[in-house]
């Protein structure tokens, strides 16, 4: 995932500069959405993860993300 992680990708799964630009405004979006909420689960991409997985959308419906 970007921008997470340490670890530099294999050459093949770089992202093109938009794809890398346009996943940067979801991360950023995301850590927006995360600080209005108070950080509830610390201030790390992990816990920031962690609140985005189980939060309700305005629909009221849980975001499904992974495998259970």
């Amino acid at each position: 995932m970007l921008p997470f992680g340490s670890a530099r990708p294999p050459q093949e799964d770089i992202l093109s500069p938009e794809m890398r630009e346009y996943a940067m405004k979801i991360y950023r979006e995301a850590w927006d959405a995360y600080k209005g909420a108070n950080c509830p689960y610390g201030e790390t991409d992990e816990a920031m993860l962690v609140w985005y997985s189980f939060r309700r959308t305005s629909d009221g419906e849980n975001v499904v993300v992974g495998k259970n």
